[in-house]
Order: C-alpha cells, then sequence, then structure tokens
C-alpha cells in the first residue's frame, strides 16, 4: 500500500477523529474508507470478517453504514466547497 499525504484545515482532522472514533477505526483506516467510498471503490472485506454474530454484527453494520454515510456527505460537502 501507498501513503498519500495531504493538508487539511484542523477542524476536519477533529472531525475526522470524531467519526474514526465513533467507528473504532484508526484516523489512517477512516480516511481510507473514505476515498474509497467517495470513489464508490467496493470497500476490503478484511475489515469485516470478524463480524460473524448476528447480534454484534447487526449493530455493528448500521453503525459503518451510518458513518459512510457521514463519510460521504463530509467529502461531497468539502469537495464541492471548493476547498
Amino acid at each position: 500500500m501507498q501513503r498519500v499525504y495531504a493538508v487539511v484545515k484542523e477542524e476536519i482532522v477533529h472531525l475526522i477523529d470524531d467519526r474514526a472514533n465513533v467507528t473504532g477505526i484508526t484516523r489512517s483506516q477512516w480516511i481510507s474508507k473514505a476515498i474509497e467510498s467517495f470513489l464508490q471503490i467496493p470497500v476490503d472485506d478484511e475489515i469485516t470478517k470478524g463480524d460473524d454474530k448476528v447480534t454484534s454484527g447487526d449493530d455493528r453494520i448500521a453503525q459503518e453504514v451510518t458513518a459512510f454515510e457521514m463519510i460521504r456527505t463530509d467529502l461531497d460537502v468539502i469537495f464541492h466547497s471548493g476547498q
């Protein structure tokens, strides 16, 4: 995998950190998922392999779907506001 660097506003970093904490992933993982989501690239199944428990799996899927919808909305705002 390659590393990608970008300069972003401090408030965006705080927003990313908040969203990453909600989903229980690292900032780097969140940014990677955000890029994949924005580019509509299928998400790697490695992250969901351990979620075979029905009771907790359904809740986690719902959280991830909500998180990805927030990611897409945030990226749309960021990229369409000319920043």
